[in-house]
C-alpha cells in the first residue's frame, strides 16, 4: 500500500501541531494563527481532544518544574492568569 506520506512526515506534521498549541497555550502565538487554531480546535473533535491532551502535558510540566523559565513565565502570566 503506498502512502504519499512518510511516518517521518507525518510525526513532524504531529510534533509541529502540538508545538503551535503549547505556543497557543503559552500566549506565545501572534494574534491570527491564534484565531486559526481557535477555529481549528473548536469546529473538530480531534484537533480538541488533542488541545485537551496538550493542556494536560503543560500543566503536567508546569507543576514537575519541567519548564524553561521562559514557558513558565508565560504559563504564570497567560495561563494562571
Amino acid at each position: 500500500l503506498y502512502h504519499p506520506f512518510s511516518l517521518g512526515t507525518i510525526m513532524n506534521v504531529i510534533e509541529t501541531q502540538r508545538e503551535r498549541m503549547r505556543q497557543y497555550l503559552l500566549g506565545m502565538l501572534p494574534e491570527a494563527e491564534q484565531t486559526t487554531l481557535e477555529n481549528e480546535f473548536l469546529n473538530d473533535d480531534e484537533q480538541f481532544e488533542q488541545m485537551v491532551a496538550a493542556e494536560k502535558e503543560l500543566v503536567d510540566a508546569y507543576v514537575r518544574n519541567q519548564l524553561t523559565a521562559e514557558e513558565r513565565r508565560q504559563f504564570e502570566q497567560h495561563y494562571l492568569a
